[in-house]
């Protein structure tokens, strides 16, 4: 009776011994498992960092690109309203005088303000074509 206690002690240990190393085998698999997803992990969160980096960079630029294309844009509408001013200036005194009137009545008049504006507008395009 004692050989067969001593047998049956003996595979029960035999079965844990089988038993434990399948288990520890299984958990060095997962712990090496782990320790490469967490190792993938932290590779993914440096490029993840250096991408929002490189993002954040772009849309700082974009936005730097933006401002000044809108203070671009004001000084185009400024400068424009200007402009139409201008126009409007003179439609309003081309409507008040009758040029071909005071053409025939005023020659000499008329021709010097003519080439005095001539004059002008020529000097005006020759100094902002003129390297200096």
């Amino acid at each position: 009776m004692g050989l067969k206690i001593s047998a049956a002690l003996s595979i029960m240990l035999l079965l844990s011994g089988v038993g434990f190393k399948l288990y520890y085998d299984k958990s060095q698999a997962q712990i090496e498992n782990l320790t490469t997803q967490l190792a993938t992990a932290v590779d993914n969160q440096k490029i993840l960092e250096s991408e929002i980096a490189d993002q954040n960079e772009t849309i700082k630029n974009q936005l730097a690109q933006t401002e000044a294309m809108m203070a671009e844009v004001q000084a185009l509408q400024t400068a424009n309203q200007q402009a139409a001013a201008e126009a409007s200036e003179l439609r309003s005194k081309f409507a008040r005088h009758d040029l071909n009137m005071l053409s025939l009545r005023k020659p000499a008049l008329i021709e010097k303000i003519i080439n005095k504006g001539t004059k002008e507008v020529f000097d005006e395009l020759t100094a902002i074509t003129t390297h200096n």
